[in-house]
């Protein structure tokens, strides 16, 4: 099966507003419960969100876990204008903080998580590396990590 990413980042604003008000309710509910369910031990540290888009399952995960303080991480200036307003709406603004940046990113903030998230974003790098590069650089020792990905077929 060939792998067709698409495009690195979402930076139209009419795609991530699209984006932003799809009902993934669902799909990112699942993501949050597979993540309690799998790692039952967990339930505070600093978590970080790789390709945090519009903020939906970063604002799920800090509802589902009240103690973590989460940092959500994307590319796309647009999506990062939704997530902020996203964050501000369900009050999670102390526990969230928002960063643009793209992957790799070697830098000091981009170390020493409990947790690492990545919701649909492997599929928009063309090189995937970078994402299992980015999370063994990121995560403390024994953090767990939830990868949830979409798969096409042709």
């Amino acid at each position: 099966m060939q792998r067709t990413p698409e495009p690195d980042v979402m930076d139209d604003p009419v795609q991530a507003q699209a984006y932003a008000e799809a009902d993934f309710s669902v799909p990112h509910n699942a993501f949050v419960a597979h993540f309690a369910a799998r790692f039952p031990d967990f339930s505070q540290g600093r978590v970080l969100d790789l390709g945090c888009g519009a903020a939906d399952v970063t604002v799920r995960f800090a509802h589902a876990f009240p103690a973590v303080q989460m940092v959500g991480v994307d590319g796309a200036a647009a999506m990062l204008q939704l997530a902020r307003a996203a964050v501000i709406r369900a009050g999670c603004a102390e526990r969230i903080t928002l960063r643009h940046l793209r992957l790799p990113d070697t830098s000091q903030e981009m170390q020493a998580f409990d947790a690492i998230l990545s919701n649909s974003l492997l599929h928009h790098l063309h090189n995937p590396l970078v994402l299992w590069q980015s999370i063994k650089q990121a995560a403390n020792p024994g953090a767990p990590v939830c990868v949830m990905d979409l798969m096409r077929c042709n």
